[in-house]
């Protein structure tokens, strides 16, 4: 679904004022949402990471920022959500959804690759609940790169830095956590 699409069904029904919005609302979710996990896609992503990382200055609090590899690559399909490949991501989606904190974003950017922003989270915190996202499916065993903004960085950069500690993590044999 595109934004003409949703613009088009608003129009098109030309509800009155209050539920326009609603239905103008609903359809602006969906288009921040990944629809196989169900957790936010790439445009919910950045956008949810620009406003913790507004946040997180404003407050003067930590943010931590980590990438998620699934370490068996799966070859996703988005096109056929219910083929078994596709069964690993969305299992381990799943049980780490239950695993971070209300409040924090997880999302999946591309393929097998998920991110988590846990803000106001101190270090040892964080360990503990990126420990808890890995383990979270016994049997699929992934690696997590993570670390600290410094309140100075822009997104870009953040993310970059997060993918270089997981691809530190892949490099020490995976299945492990690694902080750059």
């Amino acid at each position: 679904m595109t934004l003409r699409d949703v613009a088009g069904d608003v129009i098109r029904r030309q509800e009155p004022g209050p539920a326009r919005h609603a239905i103008w609302a609903e359809r602006a979710k969906l288009l921040r949402t990944d629809r196989l996990t169900g957790l936010s896609n790439r445009l919910g992503w950045d956008e949810s990471l620009d406003e913790a990382m507004f946040s997180a200055s404003r407050y003067g609090a930590p943010l931590i920022v980590a990438r998620i590899d699934l370490d068996k690559p799966s070859s996703l399909d988005d096109a056929d959500v219910d083929r078994p490949r596709e069964q690993p991501l969305v299992s381990f989606a799943s049980r780490a959804r239950r695993v971070v904190r209300n409040g924090d974003l997880f999302a999946r950017l591309d393929g097998d690759v998920l991110v988590v922003a846990l803000s106001r989270c101190p270090t040892p915190m964080a360990t503990q609940i990126l420990e808890r996202i890995r383990t979270s499916v016994a049997d699929q065993p992934c690696s997590v790169g993570w670390t600290a903004w410094d309140g100075q960085e822009s997104p870009a950069v953040l993310m970059e830095r997060a993918e270089q500690a997981l691809t530190l993590a892949q490099e020490r044999g995976g299945n492990q956590i690694t902080h750059l």
